[in-house]
């Protein structure tokens, strides 16, 4: 009994490994805690083989999850008054075929996808036709370049879903009449090994981004050793693409974005090696491809991807649209519209693609400053503000409202439950502050959107 209880107390640490992910190491904005540049003695040997948790199954370490009672929303009556003020506009227009949708991440278990999976695609439907999955797979080691296959999946892994889950998700959306994007990322769970505390787990996050960020860099100088070290990356990186490629095409997606925060590859000189890969995909899928570009005020990978490969360009925005705790609707609309003139018009026209926002506006204090946190986590330093999240959509919306060169805006950070208070345990989560829109008044302004359209 004594092993089985502090194995479920690994499973819930490792599982507080969340999606913690840092900005590039070459982004001139401010950085989360735990994001500064240090050496590389952090980084384990690389194991032989993909590590497990031990012999017992996580669907026996996690307790079956409970199915979610019927939740209907109701908007609280001060935020009622609050849309009624002019700065939110009540007549909103968009164009018919506009994008609007979630997007949702972090499988870690089948009793819960058995429990949660049909009430969050019947709440994302209330206010949106598009659903994302965003599959986190995990590194093996950097160096040399590894990723994890389907076929080594075990009771470690939280971040990945496998080909069956990835078919049922997509089929249940199809019943509902939701499309489906299904999109790629890694992180560093597996490869940082036993659990020891956020803050090494912060630390080895940012050592991993910010070594992958270093060698391509290092790409300018055109060395041997570089250049080889890509060709073994992309090598990787195809056969893991190339396999989640041929699910989207078997199970009719309507989208598969190949790429999103990949640190290091993103970066001048690998232009060439994305080409061959987007070439490669089409072959298998023939649907509409992109990657979604991380994107700030100051810095965006978007600087590096060929999209004139693919069908459209989308921005991961975390732009700093206002360093006040309460701006106006019109001031974060004007610094939205800012944007669109010099970074994403501009973008549009080059690649002659229009633009899809990934937007992960949060509900915290001083949220138009964009700064991240771990939702997964507890966040006493972080304060609640759900007025902020809403009036960064409405502002946002505004914006692209006439732009015929944006095609739609997916949320990102959509969470399973409808208790964003819980993981394990009450008060071991903040997702009630982070970017999830569900039931929360930001979601009214979005269905008020996309029924105007």
């Amino acid at each position: 009994m004594k092993k089985f209880v502090l194995f479920f107390l690994l499973i819930a640490f490792v599982f507080f490994s969340g999606c913690v992910s840092c900005p590039p190491a070459n982004w001139a904005g401010p950085r989360p805690p735990g994001c500064e540049a240090g050496d590389e003695s952090i980084f384990p040997d690389v194991p032989e083989s993909l590590p497990s948790l031990g012999e017992i199954p996580l669907e026996q370490a996690i307790p079956a999850a409970v199915a979610e009672e019927k939740f209907a929303y109701v908007l609280p009556d001060e935020f009622k008054s609050e849309f009624s003020k002019p700065e939110f506009i009540q007549k909103p227009s968009l164009k018919s075929d506009f994008f609007i949708g979630h997007t949702f991440m972090d499988y870690y278990s089948t009793n819960y996808f058995n429990s949660f999976l049909g009430s969050t695609l019947d709440s994302m439907k209330e206010s949106g036709n598009w659903i994302v999955y965003d599959n986190y797979f995990s590194y093996y080691s950097i160096e040399p370049p590894k990723i994890g296959e389907f076929t080594q999946r075990f009771s470690g892994f939280f971040r990945d879903a496998t080909e069956s889950e990835l078919k049922e998700m997509i089929l249940k959306a199809h019943e509902k009449g939701l499309k489906f994007a299904l999109m790629l990322e890694l992180n560093y769970d597996v490869m940082r090994g036993d659990w020891q505390g956020w803050e090494y787990q912060e630390a080895f996050w940012e050592k991993s981004a910010g070594r992958l960020d270093e060698l391509g860099r290092e790409l300018e100088s055109n060395s041997p050793e570089i250049n080889a070290y890509w060709d073994s990356w992309f090598k990787e990186y195809e056969s893991f693409a190339l396999n989640h490629a041929r699910i989207a095409e078997e199970n009719n997606a309507e989208m598969f974005i190949i790429g999103k925060q990949l640190e290091g590859a993103l970066s001048k000189g690998n232009e060439q090696r994305w080409r061959n890969l987007i070439k490669k995909i089409k072959e298998i899928y023939k649907g509409p491809v992109s990657y979604a570009a991380w994107t700030s005020e100051n810095f965006s990978q978007a600087e590096f991807f060929p999209y004139e490969e693919a069908d459209y360009i989308m921005i991961y925005l975390y732009n700093n649209a206002s360093g006040k705790e309460n701006p106006s609707i019109q001031e974060l609309k004007d610094s939205f519209e800012n944007f669109n003139l010099n970074q994403f018009k501009p973008l549009s026209e080059k690649y002659g693609k229009k633009v899809i926002f990934l937007t992960p506006f949060q509900s915290r204090d001083f949220g138009a400053k964009q700064e991240w946190f771990e939702p997964s986590a507890p966040s006493p330093n972080v304060k609640e503000d759900l007025l902020i999240q809403a009036k960064m959509y409405e502002a946002f919306l505004q914006s692209i409202e006439d732009e015929d060169w944006v095609q739609g805006m997916f949320t990102w950070g959509y969470w399973w439950r409808n208790d964003f208070d819980e993981m394990f345990k009450k008060g071991d989560s903040s997702f009630n502050k982070s970017s999830t829109v569900r039931n929360k008044p930001a979601n009214e302004i979005i269905k008020k959107w996309n029924n105007s359209k």
